[in-house]
């Protein structure tokens, strides 16, 4: 009993030395004092240690404090605490401890008043901080008041019913006025379909057919508007047989409608029928491969002009361009200028492919080859024909070696050397494919005059060497309202065109389908040319010649320059408000050069 009595006066005598210390009254006066300094005359004047990191306190000063019976609670308040420092009283102890910094955010005003193009107040504009929640509205007046706090990179976004939204970035301005525009009735563009001689309702149209805008399908390793189709039109292929530069697909619309005859669609460029640049027979395998190199009816079209694409794919195309529609029609339209100020667009591209390399490819190298057909000798198969005899190929030095015309240390010599040669045909044939494309457009509308202008440049330089492809093109669309009745469009089109290819060679096939043990070139440098039979009905006495293809590559090939020039004419006059007389037109002028 007497130990708990002791233990409960002591915790009393403690806790009335608390009480005494913080109630003692103080009477100081601090003017430009040293903030330690005045830790230490508390320190002295009062029962409590404080423990603090010098550091902290720096060059902190007290200003202006007078404080006359009061308490030490109330003195550190003074002193700390308004120059950004917290304590806190631990029995005998005071530990002080800088506040962390808390910086206020600034507030922006923004005002301005929103109006139509008439200059018109719009009341009920939703203004928008973009990325954030904050916004508000503009009054009866159009005019609005938006204040938030300040943040990097602010956007302020105009939004009305029936008008096109607006962003504005904020640059430091206190007023922002917007002027908003009317929106284009989307529901109607969409719901209109070209046929090449009129625009159609959706609802109106009879017959199957898909319309595609062409900044949809457009891909930059394409230079053609026929390869951008493939795969984005149901019931349309799009055949490529060759992956060389310039070369162009085969287009067949709901399967094959003839065997011997034109198998191509109509092409309708803005109501004009688009006819070959040259006639060729499609049924000759020679001309199929010509076609391939010359283009087709769009070739000379830059895919940057396009604005929309229609393909009619059934027996109604025929209704308005006749039987020549069996095949199917495709028409595009090309862009025209908007309302508003002159725009100057440019677009380009660059496009990159690594060359085949052997390691992609199951192939034997030179010791397998000379392995493999010495198991084929062995094992008593026979060549379809008999080998021509040479040193530069195994069978040839082994129907020597056979004959007598060789020695077996020369055969064996032969043989030792064929399976060190390892000629890299792809490395000497085929290249990094690389490409370009760049188009520069000028367009602009006034109320009078519709103006578009491009030029647009093409370059692609194929895999195999020798393979190019290079295309200028230059277009100008001008649409003049006569007045509210009467429209003329006149389109001005030009393109010149080379593509540079192959004449009964075939580099990339010829890489790899011949033997590695070939020599390619002499241990002089000169090319090596090694005994090729000869097949040509009409001279038959010749067995064999010599061949190297890098020789025939330098000697033979094609090269095509093509050249158009496209004029159309288009007039419309609105007789009645349900009668209007149109009349079409156009003049084109190809050539071609092989």
């Amino acid at each position: 009993m007497t130990l708990k009595f002791f233990v409960l006066l002591l915790t009393f005598g403690t806790a009335s030395a608390m009480g005494y210390a913080q109630e003692q009254k103080l009477n100081v006066v601090f003017h430009d004092e040293m903030l330690e300094n005045v830790l230490e005359y508390l320190k002295e004047n009062t029962d409590y240690e404080f423990v603090y990191r010098k550091e902290i306190l720096g060059n902190t000063k007290v200003k202006n404090v007078e404080l006359k019976d009061v308490t030490l609670r109330e003195v550190l308040d003074q002193v700390l605490r308004q120059n950004g420092f917290d304590y806190e009283i631990v029995d005998q102890v005071i530990v002080i401890r800088k506040l962390p910094m808390v910086q206020q955010k600034k507030e922006i005003k923004i005002v301005g008043q929103v109006t139509d193009e008439q200059k018109n107040p719009m009341p009920g504009v939703t203004v928008m901080v973009k990325g954030l929640t904050i916004g508000t509205a503009t009054d009866r007046n159009g005019k609005y008041v938006l204040r938030l706090p300040e943040v990097k990179d602010l956007t302020l976004i105009f939004s009305f019913i029936g008008m096109e939204s607006k962003e504005v970035k904020y640059t430091g301005q206190d007023t922002i006025n917007v002027v908003l525009r009317e929106t284009v009735n989307e529901m109607d563009e969409v719901t209109v379909v070209s046929t090449g001689y009129q625009n159609v309702n959706r609802r109106d149209m009879v017959g199957s057919y898909t319309t595609v805008k062409a900044e949809d399908i457009m891909m930059p390793a394409y230079a053609t508007i026929d390869q951008m189709l493939q795969g984005q039109v149901p019931g349309m292929m799009v055949l490529s047989s060759s992956t060389r530069a310039g070369t162009t697909p085969k287009i067949q619309i709901r399967g094959t409608s003839t065997l011997l005859g034109n198998q191509d669609p109509i092409w309708v460029v803005d109501g004009i029928i688009q006819d070959d640049p040259i006639s060729l027979n499609a049924s000759s395998n020679m001309t199929l491969d010509m076609k391939e190199i010359i283009g087709n009816q769009v070739s000379w079209l830059n895919p940057n002009d396009i604005e929309t694409i229609t393909v009619l794919k059934d027996a109604s195309a025929t209704a308005i361009y006749g039987s020549r529609a069996s095949n199917g029609v495709i028409v595009i339209t090309t862009k025209k200028g908007k309302t508003g100020r002159m725009s100057i667009n440019y677009a380009g591209n660059f496009s990159i492919a690594p060359r085949p390399r052997y390691k992609n490819f199951n192939l034997m190298n030179s010791q397998e080859r000379v392995q493999f057909s010495e198991d084929a000798f062995a094992a008593g198969l026979r060549y379809k024909f008999e080998p021509i005899k040479q040193i530069n190929t195994y069978e040839g030095a082994l129907k020597m070696f056979q004959s007598g015309e060789m020695t077996s240390d020369e055969f064996i010599k032969t043989r030792n050397y064929l399976e060190t040669v390892n000629t890299d045909w792809l490395d000497l044939l085929t290249r990094t494919s690389f490409g370009h494309n760049h188009n520069v457009s000028v367009t602009g509308a006034s109320d009078k005059v519709n103006y578009a202008l491009s030029v647009g440049y093409n370059s692609n330089d194929g895999q195999e060497k020798g393979n190019s492809s290079e295309r200028l093109t230059a277009r100008a669309a001008v649409t003049l309202n006569m007045s509210d009745n009467i429209r003329v469009n006149l389109t001005l089109n030009g393109t010149t065109g080379t593509n540079k290819g192959f004449n009964g060679v075939d580099p990339l096939n010829y890489a790899l389908t011949t033997s590695r043990s070939i020599a390619a070139f002499e241990e002089d440098g000169s090319y090596s040319y090694y005994r090729k039979r000869l097949e040509y009905k009409y001279n038959k006495e010749i067995e064999s010649i010599g061949y190297n293809v890098l020789n025939e590559l330098e000697n033979t090939g094609s090269e095509v320059n093509t050249g158009s020039l496209k004029l159309s004419f288009d007039f419309q006059w609105k007789l009645l408000s349900w009668l209007t007389y149109q009349f079409t037109g156009g003049y084109s002028y190809n050539t071609t050069n092989s």
